[in-house]
């Protein structure tokens, strides 16, 4: 049985690798695409009828108990079927607009600042707009965040946020995922010294959308960033280093690019 091999693969070898792994994610979005279409369209019956019933029962009991569980369970299936939708949709559903993504970032950390571990943000200033919608900018951060948070929680880690611009070259965009085009960017870093990502889990983490190393978890997070990531023409990169300290990198294109 072969290890899993801490070296870095020779340059030549990153774009057939990341292809490869795109190509399965792209299957992998085409079927998640479908299935969430066909039960949100269910889940939108389950919800309207169940809180017709609820309407019903009045002070029954414990009809309109065993209702509220119903809707509670089903509230809980839309969110996660809104999750798939971020993942799996070509093109956002809302009109991409210019925006500051520094001011949205450091407005956002500030919301996390009593998850227990320590956060610091860096942000190059006059940065331009990115073009993008808020809403699934805040899926991606928080799914990066989140991620790290966790990682943290209990070994003593701390987080830290760098926001800076950065141009592309043909070679250096042929090293990430998502293949941008060539040009200037955002460059989001979020770094966690954290419990780090087991070798053996490494690159599992994009090639299967729905692993995650984390017990109890669906592992949408990763696959949420790159459903983001990809309608905003953007790329990803990741790192992981022998001091369990781990990176991951986000681009996206400025607004006068696309």
């Amino acid at each position: 049985m072969n290890e899993p091999s801490n070296q870095v693969p020779h340059a030549s070898v990153i774009p057939d690798r990341l292809r490869s792994m795109e190509k399965h994610l792209e299957e992998s979005a085409e079927v998640t695409r479908r299935l969430a279409h066909e039960f949100g369209n269910r889940m939108t019956v389950v919800l309207g009828f169940s809180e017709l019933a609820l309407q019903s029962s009045g002070s029954l009991v414990p009809t309109s108990g065993y209702i509220r569980e119903v809707l509670e369970s089903a509230y809980r299936t839309s969110n996660w079927l809104k999750r798939l939708h971020f993942f799996s949709r070509r093109k956002s559903q809302k009109e991409l607009a210019p925006t500051s993504i520094s001011g949205e970032v450091e407005s956002y950390l500030e919301t996390w600042k009593g998850a227990g571990v320590p956060l610091s943000i860096q942000v190059e200033p006059n940065l331009p707009p990115v073009a993008c919608d808020q809403e699934s900018f805040r899926e991606l951060f928080h799914a990066l965040l989140d991620n790290a948070i966790k990682a943290c929680k209990g070994n003593g880690g701390a987080i830290s946020v760098q926001l800076r611009g950065r141009t592309l070259g043909e070679t250096e965009r042929q090293q990430l995922l998502g293949f941008p085009a060539a040009g200037s960017f955002l460059e989001i870093t979020v770094e966690d010294s954290g419990a780090g990502v087991a070798p053996e889990l490494r690159d599992v983490l994009f090639a299967q959308p729905f692993f995650s190393g984390m017990p109890g978890q669906i592992g949408l997070g990763l696959a949420e960033v790159y459903g983001i990531v990809r309608r905003y023409h953007g790329g990803i990169s990741w790192n992981f280093d022998v001091t369990k300290r781990t990176t991951f990198t986000i681009l996206l294109p400025f607004s006068q690019n696309i």
